[in-house]
Parts: structure tokens; C-alpha cells; sequence
């Protein structure tokens, strides 16, 4: 008699909804990150991102759960990002699983304040 043995691996599944393409985000105001998640478990890291090439981390260590996350536009941990476009939020799970880019956005206002 012979056995047959499978296996199936489950794949989360990770999304960023917002923002959304062309969005126009003013600098320093409040704006909501929004992802979907299969994955209800591990912690979240929140990157933004101008043209491919790393700005700085948002926030560490979020529960994936909160679906949410509230943004001072501009702001990262260590300084604020200048104005203008081809941003995007890149979210991925600390344990280096599920990731996504949101779309590209642009961040409108004056000039940076000086630390």
C-alpha cells in the first residue's frame, strides 16, 4: 500500500491600501497608513521610501493587527523628509516575511523646520 504525502505551506499575504497612487500628502499634517494582513501574528515595520532608495524607518515593532498606522506626514525616526514626489511606504513584517510598497505619493509643503 503506498502513501501518499503532501504538504502545503501557507503564505501570508500583506498589502499596503493607502496611500494611494498620486495622493498629494501635506508635510506635517496627519494622513492614516492602511494595510491588509493575513498574517494577524507578527510585528510591522514602516519604511519610507523616495525613488527606491531608504529615507528612514517610520515606526518599529507595530502589530501587523492594527491595520493602521496615524503618520505626521514627512516624519520618520531621526527627521523629516523634504517635499516633493516619488515617495512610497514600504511595509514589511520583522521577521522578514510578507512586504509591500504603497503607491507612489507625493509629500506638498514648505520648507523642513531646522532641528
Amino acid at each position: 500500500m503506498a502513501v501518499l504525502m503532501t504538504t502545503s505551506t501557507y503564505a501570508a499575504t500583506f498589502q499596503m491600501t493607502a496611500p494611494s497612487s498620486n495622493d498629494n500628502l501635506q508635510l506635517n499634517s496627519q494622513f492614516i497608513i492602511k494595510w491588509t494582513s493575513s498574517d494577524k501574528t507578527n510585528n510591522l515595520k514602516l519604511i519610507l521610501r523616495r525613488n527606491g532608495a531608504l529615507v528612514g524607518n517610520i515606526v518599529e515593532n507595530l502589530p501587523v493587527s492594527t491595520l493602521s498606522y496615524n503618520l505626521t506626514v514627512g516624519k520618520y525616526l531621526g527627521g523629516t523628509a523634504s517635499p516633493g514626489s516619488g515617495y512610497t511606504i514600504h511595509g514589511q513584517t520583522m521577521n522578514n516575511g510578507p512586504y509591500a510598497d504603497s503607491s507612489a505619493f507625493t509629500i506638498s509643503g514648505g520648507a523642513v523646520p531646522s532641528h
